[in-house]
């Protein structure tokens, strides 16, 4: 019994030993690697979250991304009563007057009819809506998570420009126009009352 005990001591005591130098070693070294590690890091996300550097065009969207960009818009909406007019009206300005959203627009339209081609063999367009909404969920599945704030402008960098200059921007125009509609109010701010002869 004594000389089970002394083994389990040393043993532990050796392991204790071999353990704190070891910590001791990964703190040392780190001290140099992390902080370069963490600056990496915070670069590739500030990155991440510009355009490339070669999306300049400014200008009008096709009917064919701009009907793309209202689908997707009721797709991840998904309520009634929005006047939808308002939003094209919005993605149009913005691909006339903003550098690089008419780029990011033209891509997120050839990203879902990617994805729903290879999903459901069509266009996004030709997809009902429950289809639709099962194409958009790429882009909002990693929405709310602190993995996914992490894990998109690392290595889904198209996930995260779309979720950050369309989706974003999309409940933003939905919850300061259609949402005090849906409040019961008769118009948003800056809107003229419908009631208004």
């Amino acid at each position: 019994m004594q000389m089970q005990m002394q083994v389990r001591r040393r043993r532990f005591i050796k392991l204790a030993v071999l353990g704190g130098l070891g910590t001791a070693i990964l703190a040392l070294g780190a001290q140099g690697y992390y902080p370069k590690l963490l600056v990496r890091f915070r670069q590739r996300i500030r990155e991440s979250g510009q355009f490339p550097q070669h999306w300049t065009a400014r200008g009008p969207l096709s009917r064919a991304d701009l009907e793309i960009l209202l689908a997707a818009s009721k797709a991840i909406i998904a309520l009634d009563g929005i006047q939808w007019a308002h939003y094209a009206a919005y993605f149009q300005w913005r691909a006339r007057e903003l550098r690089g959203y008419k780029q990011l627009y033209e891509q997120l339209g050839s990203w879902l009819d990617q994805s729903a081609s290879r999903s459901y063999g069509h266009s996004f367009l030709a997809c009902d809506g429950k289809q639709q909404r099962l194409v958009v969920e790429g882009v909002l599945r990693y929405r709310g998570s602190w993995m996914g704030r992490l894990w998109m402008p690392l290595f889904e960098r198209q996930y995260f420009l779309f979720d950050h200059y369309f989706v974003r921007e999309l409940f933003t125009l939905l919850a300061r126009t259609d949402l005090w509609r849906k409040l019961g109010y008769d118009s948003w701010p800056g809107m003229l009352p419908l009631s208004v002869p």
